[in-house]
């Protein structure tokens, strides 16, 4: 018989800029016997310069670290930390006030390798402390002050799932040939008719899957910082 599914959040700390940290290491840590109670486990990450590799990626790289550091190497190289990005120039950011940019990490690199390796927020893996689960941060230390970040990630461990609704939504875009939208826009209501969804059926524990069509051939879908000079000028 299914059982209940859990949660736990855990912190923890990189060592360097760009680290793979073994998250199922931490969650024994914290947690012994968690992911041992559950077949399925999601890992979900609150950041938009670090999250996680598909299982049938890591899964190529043979759950191993250093291929993760492989297979990140080429987007660290097509984005170079230090580049005169737009996102970058802190004085041009409208949106931060005078206060927030002194503070504000120069990290355009971290959000384009983010974006460009196909990192995910939310994945799912087979609940087992056995076999590692990377964490992969792209911005651990900030390069200007030397700070290192606090990091925080929700595991949630479950036996089964089943889908509740489907429906297809339009998101209209401009004319221009490089374009990008943000789904979280009040006008294009999709946030708003997915949590209509959710309360039809009463979802308290799932995960809501967006995906394009497949006739979609020269666009995807990334959850990262929406802040207009990235996304309309670096990216």
């Amino acid at each position: 018989m299914a059982s209940d599914p859990s949660q736990l959040t855990i912190q923890f700390q990189p060592e360097r800029r760009v680290d793979v940290i073994d998250v199922n290491q931490h969650v024994e840590d914290e947690a012994t016997g968690f992911l041992e109670h559950h077949q399925e486990a999601l890992y979900c990450s609150y950041h938009t310069t670090g999250g996680y590799l598909e299982e049938t990626v890591c899964n190529r790289l043979d759950q191993c670290r250093d291929q993760v550091h492989e297979f990140i190497a080429p987007f660290r190289e097509l984005f170079p930390h230090g580049a005169d990005y737009q996102h970058d120039q802190l004085h041009l950011r409208k949106e931060l006030s005078p206060q927030q940019r002194r503070t504000e990490p120069r990290n355009a690199d971290s959000h384009l390798t983010f974006i460009g390796s196909g990192l995910e927020n939310c994945v799912t893996y087979p609940s087992s402390p056995a076999r590692p689960v990377f964490f992969v941060d792209l911005d651990g230390i900030n390069k200007d002050n030397h700070d290192r970040r606090e990091r925080r990630t929700t595991i949630i461990g479950y036996d089964d799932e089943r889908v509740v609704d489907e429906t297809e939504l339009r998101v209209p875009v401009s004319d221009h040939p490089i374009d990008s939208v943000s789904l979280r826009d009040p006008r294009l209501g999709i946030f708003e008719r997915l949590h209509e969804m959710l309360a039809k059926h009463d979802v308290t524990t799932g995960r809501v899957h967006l995906d394009l069509v497949s006739e979609e051939k020269h666009a995807g879908l990334t959850v990262n910082e929406y802040e207009t000079l990235l996304m309309k000028h670096d990216l």
